[in-house]
Parts: C-alpha cells; sequence; structure tokens
C-alpha cells in the first residue's frame, strides 16, 4: 500500500496514562514491527479520544471490573517499499495493556506481547508514596558498598517540588510526602534556578558529571533557534514534550499529573568517589548548603528544593549503627565493674577481671581485622 490508514484502541490504566504522542510512537512502532521492508512516515496525525470503559466479568465469580478505553482514530502513514498494487489500506489494532487475556475477536489476529515503559506519573487513585522511588533496606553489616564505584562515584540528586517529612521516626508510621504547591516550571526563574543548580556547581562538591534535563533542554532550545527560558505564555509544556520526544529518557525525573504538566523533577549529579564515611557525610553538609544557598537566590517559584542519596541514606545508619555499638560495649563493660564490685567488693579484683576481658577483646579484633581481613563494623564490633 502507498499510504496505510490506522486506527487503535487502547484498554487497561497503562495506556490512559499515556500522553497522546506516545500513544502514537508506540502505534507506529507496531506498524514497523508488522512492516519491516516498508519506510512509513507520519502524514496525519490526530487526538486521542475517551471511549466508554469497558467492562469485564468473571464469569466463574461474577466479579465485575472496569478499565478505560482511548482511541487513536485516523493516523495516516506514507509507505515505501515494496509496493503492492493497492493505494490506500486500512487496518485496525485492539491493543490490551495489562494481565488479562481476552479470545481473540472474529477477524483479528493475535500479535506478541510489546512492553510500555510507563513515565512516572500521578494518578488521582495512586499516592504519592507509591510513586515515589523504593529505597533498598539500610544495610549495615561492614562497610556500605556505595562508597562509590570507581567507574560511577556517588549519585547525588535535587528535587524539586516534593515536600520531604518533617521528621522519620520509628514510631511517626509512614513518612507524609506531598507536593510542594509553589513549584511552578512554567516560571522563567524557575527554569534559571532548575539549570544553575546544575551549571554552577562549586568545584569542592566535586561533580564529574551531570544528568540534568533542563540543561539538555536548553542546548537542544538554542539548536532550534529558541531562547532560554522560556517565558511563560509562549507554551513550555509544548515545547517539553517536543524535547520529551527526542530524548526519552528525561521523562523519566518528572512526575506529570494526569494532563501532562510537570508536578515535581529530579536532577542527577555524579560526584567522585570517597574513601571514607567521615568524607561522604561531610559531602553530604556541602550539598545541603550550597542547595540552601541556591534556594535563598531563587524565586518561590523554585525554592524548595534538596538534595538526597542513597550513599548518604547508608552512610548515616552506618555512623549511627557504630556509635551505638560503641556505647552499648562502654555500658555493659560499665554495668558489668558495677555489679561486680557489688558482688564481691573488691575494687582490685574487679580491675583484673576488666584488663584481662579487654585484653581477650583486644586479641579477638586483631584476629578479626588483622587475620581473617574483615571490614570493621556495627556487627564486628558487638
Amino acid at each position: 500500500c502507498a499510504h496505510l490508514n490506522v486506527t487503535t484502541l487502547f484498554s487497561g490504566h497503562a495506556a490512559a496514562d499515556l500522553l497522546d504522542y506516545e500513544r502514537v510512537d508506540f502505534t507506529a512502532a507496531l506498524i514497523r514491527s508488522l512492516w519491516p521492508h516498508y519506510a512509513l512516515k507520519l502524514v496525519q496525525n490526530a487526538s486521542s479520544k475517551r471511549e466508554p470503559p469497558l467492562v469485564l466479568e468473571e464469569w466463574e465469580s461474577g466479579a465485575t471490573d472496569m478499565e478505560p478505553l482511548v482511541q487513536v482514530p485516523n493516523l495516516a502513514f506514507q509507505m515505501s517499499g515494496q509496493m503492492s498494487g493497492r493505494k490506500e489500506c486500512s487496518q485496525q489494532f485492539v491493543c490490551h495493556c495489562g494481565s488479562r487475556v481476552c479470545k481473540t475477536p472474529e477477524g483479528f489476529e493475535n500479535e506478541h506481547v510489546r512492553e510500555i515503559k510507563k513515565r512516572r506519573r500521578l494518578s488521582a487513585s495512586v499516592g504519592l508514596a507509591n510513586q515515589l522511588p523504593q529505597t533498598q533496606p539500610r544495610r549495615l553489616s561492614g562497610m556500605p558498598s556505595s562508597m562509590g564505584a570507581p567507574a560511577g562515584g556517588i549519585q547525588v540528586t535535587v528535587v524539586y517540588g516534593i515536600t520531604p517529612p518533617q521528621s522519620s521516626q520509628f514510631l511517626d508510621g509512614v513518612p507524609d510526602w506531598s507536593f510542594d504547591s509553589t513549584f511552578d516550571p512554567i516560571s522563567p526563574w524557575a527554569q534559571r534556578a532548575m539549570n544553575a543548580i546544575c551549571t554552577d556547581v562549586p568545584a569542592e562538591l566535586d561533580v564529574v558529571e551531570t544528568h540534568c534535563w533542563i540543561s539538555d533542554f536548553r542546548r537542544w532550545l538554542v539548536d532550534q533557534g529558541m531562547m532560554f527560558p522560556i517565558s511563560r505564555f509562549d507554551g513550555f509544556y509544548h515545547h517539553v514534550h517536543r524535547f520529551v520526544a527526542d530524548h526519552k529518557t528525561a521523562s523519566g525525573d518528572m512526575w506529570l499529573d494526569t494532563n501532562g504538566a510537570i508536578r515535581a523533577t529530579a536532577l542527577r549529579m555524579q560526584v567522585a568517589k570517597r574513601s571514607s564515611p567521615a568524607e561522604i557525610l561531610e559531602d553530604q553538609r556541602r550539598w545541603r548548603s550550597y542547595v540552601a544557598e541556591r534556594n535563598r537566590q531563587a524565586s518561590t517559584s523554585a525554592s524548595q528544593a534538596w538534595a538526597t542519596s542513597q550513599t548518604w541514606v547508608e552512610m548515616e545508619a552506618y555512623d549511627e549503627a557504630l556509635a551505638s555499638a560503641w556505647r552499648v560495649a562502654l555500658l555493659n563493660m560499665l554495668g558489668a565493674s558495677i555489679c561486680g564490685l557489688m558482688f564481691i567488693m573488691d575494687l582490685r579484683i574487679v580491675g583484673i577481671i576488666v584488663i584481662i576481658i579487654v585484653a581477650l577483646f583486644t586479641g579477638l579484633l586483631f584476629l578479626i581485622l588483622c587475620f581473617f581481613q574483615w571490614q570493621f563494623g556495627p556487627w564486628e564490633m558487638l
């Protein structure tokens, strides 16, 4: 066919959360895989439209469920390659985006399962806590492995648009994360502040690599012959969506609402590796001072940024566990000395016993660290 008209019907929450251009890209990828010998060119695009939801019923239990339906109509592709006699063809696709298995309707053929990589998006039915990146459990045995790989170093993330919980004590329950209502990426001042926090990093922070979509966005605009920042009334999100279409990985650092607006974003930087927990905790202090200073210089539309790192979390836990282990060991020795003194009422004998115990512990520590080559950590201390 010289021209192919396509209508695609998507079912499932995964597809309903996508943006229009993402559904079009998915349809184009599907067509290219079905006709690999043709060169395709999209010549007519159309906006998606919501259809009445699909009601599903399990016949054994009678349980019902509803899934959204989105139709992408009238996509026109120009095809060149091994031409057939027909000049124009039509094709209809039904894409089930989920784990359900349906019986193939008459006149349709099954295609193999294709994965839709979802952007980080916000849904009215899903809380923010479920969409935040899940951190690994704190590892306290020995020296944490995230001191910095030789090639990659330590990753530091600066977050805009999310307000962290004020406290996270053990008995506080689930931390109360929320969105920063003052964050407004449409503001030119906010765009400048986000770009500056990536490009004006002091040398003492030892940043070796940056992954900031806002800086890439600025270069992309300049290459397009446009100015940065985008003014409030010049279609900021229109340009951002075009930029994301060209830079797919940028969407992974954005939290979007159902309208495609940026509610929060993350800017990532790689820092040179450190050799000790003390250096990493000192780095944490410097980063927090740097971000706090940037917040003071920024306008209210981007003045609540904060920095975090998985390595900092592990080092804080390691440092606190090690300090707690020393406190427990000293308290145990003090308690044993007091109890021994009360029992035998002889300070000289109690002192000899304490010296013997310290000598035994020192010899055991020598074997652990020097002979067996274990790394020293809280568990080794205990």
